[in-house]
């Protein structure tokens, strides 16, 4: 991990293994984001930035329930998947 000190490795340690627990996409930093992609080699993200509309948000709600079902299923072949409000990242 780049530049991070024990403090962020334990918060990113705490995140991995409540992601392994849970069929729930984590919502994480651009910082945590930026570690899981250089850790793991197959990183799902879902991109929620255009999710800040009122109008828009309670279809991203369904879209992400829906999406939280194929999650254990992602992490049985060692996919990680999480959602970020950040689009700067999307390519």
């Amino acid at each position: 991990m780049q530049g991070s000190g024990l403090a962020d490795e334990t918060e990113v340690l705490e995140w991995l293994v409540e992601q392994r627990n849970s069929a729930a996409i984590e919502e994480v930093t651009d910082a945590m984001l930026d570690d899981i992609i250089e850790d793991h080699e197959y990183v799902a993200v879902l991109f929620t930035g255009l999710c800040a509309d009122d109008e828009d948000r309670e279809r991203c709600k369904k879209v992400i329930e829906h999406l939280e079902n194929i999650d254990t299923i992602l992490d049985e072949h060692g996919i990680v998947f999480v959602m970020t409000p950040q689009m700067d990242k999307a390519r």
